[in-house]
């Protein structure tokens, strides 16, 4: 087997994310193309995506498995985005697909790592330069709304030291320490 714990998996598995994302990203940035530059186009978004995604990549960083989920939420955003994008302009029943992919994707990305929380004002954004906010935004906008309450619903929120507030002067003294000055 390839992947017979030898760490080889978690490597295979983000280089293959990150190939996907910048897939995503070549396709998000080439829809307006036609034919006879769109492969031209397409092929160069890919390649500079490629290598933004994976100039970030550390081989060392990949072989712990706890760092699995960071291509994933770059990964799940992008997809959220496209589906949501084709829920919105496509007609008929393929909207309903996309808008269940859309919120798939939705939810894996807010629930692997927590920064799909942000995925609202882009959204919106792209809602409003498509002037589409109809039925399967809101569908959406409200499947992302349950979404962030059940993820924050359980959050604990760091209680404040009883000792008092902090002052600028406690935080010096800490750096101070920590670096060992």
């Amino acid at each position: 087997s390839k992947f017979d714990l030898t760490g080889r998996m978690p490597i295979v598995v983000m280089y293959v994310t990150q190939g996907l994302t910048a897939v995503l990203i070549a396709r998000l940035l080439t829809t307006d193309e036609t034919w006879p530059l769109k492969p031209v186009w397409t092929i160069s978004a890919f390649a500079i995506a490629l290598g933004l995604t994976w100039s970030i990549s550390q081989y060392e960083t990949f072989s712990f498995v706890f760092s699995l989920q960071v291509p994933f939420v770059n990964f799940f955003v992008f997809s959220c985005y496209i589906a949501l994008a084709l829920a919105l302009t496509n007609f008929g029943r393929q909207r309903v697909y996309w808008l269940v992919l859309a919120c798939a994707s939705d939810w894996l990305a807010v629930y692997s790592f927590g920064s799909g929380t942000f995925v609202f004002a882009p959204a919106i954004a792209m809602a409003l330069w498509l002037r589409r906010t109809d039925r399967i935004f809101l569908t959406f906008l409200s499947f992302h709304t349950v979404l962030l309450v059940l993820y924050f619903s359980n959050y604990r929120f760091v209680q404040p030291p009883s000792n008092g507030p902090i002052g600028l002067s406690t935080y010096a003294d800490f750096v101070v320490r920590f670096l060992g000055c």
